[in-house]
């Protein structure tokens, strides 16, 4: 079956890996991680991405969609990728890539309110000190997510937070 490069596109990276016999050395989490095929890697470097269906080496830097992979594993361009990838055959592939939000926030700790930015932000909106106080704390987060490219990337943020019925923030 001839494929376009939209229906190559939604080939799992696990099944074209698997179908030309290269496995996983270890699964952390939603990763697979494999030592790069196209070039010299002596510990697992090439991260998969399995919900996302996109990869990263951590060794050079690059990532991509399986097209990309397929360029770098045949040594050759999009067109030819396009085909070879085509004639392999993978037997499962999903036309529906997954819309699932892969955004992490982890609160790292809550404390009481007395950033001064915070604070200058409340006085900025005419809130009072001491009510504000009473109702809000400090959160400090970190949002973890991936890049189009598939690099993790991780920021570090603060903010003013409520506590809800279910002690959360």
């Amino acid at each position: 079956m001839i494929m376009n490069a939209s229906q190559i596109k939604n080939i799992r990276i696990l099944d074209f890996l698997h179908k030309i016999g290269i496995a996983p050395a270890k699964q952390y989490g939603g990763f697979y991680y494999f030592k790069a095929p196209y070039r010299s890697d002596s510990t697992p470097s090439l991260r998969v991405y399995h919900e996302k269906n996109i990869w990263f080496d951590l060794g050079t830097g690059t990532g991509g969609n399986i097209i990309d992979l397929a360029c770098l594993i045949y040594s050759c361009n999009f067109k030819n990728a396009l085909q070879k990838l085509s004639n392999e055959n993978i037997n499962s592939f999903s036309f529906q890539p997954s819309e699932k939000n892969n955004t992490d926030i982890e609160i790292k700790h809550i404390q009481p309110l007395q950033n001064k930015a915070l604070i200058q932000y409340l006085q900025s909106r005419k809130i009072a000190l001491p009510l504000a106080q009473i109702y809000l704390n400090e959160a400090y987060y970190k949002v973890t997510y991936f890049d189009k490219l598939g690099k993790l990337i991780t920021k570090q943020y603060f903010a003013l937070a409520f506590k809800n019925n279910s002690n959360g923030y």
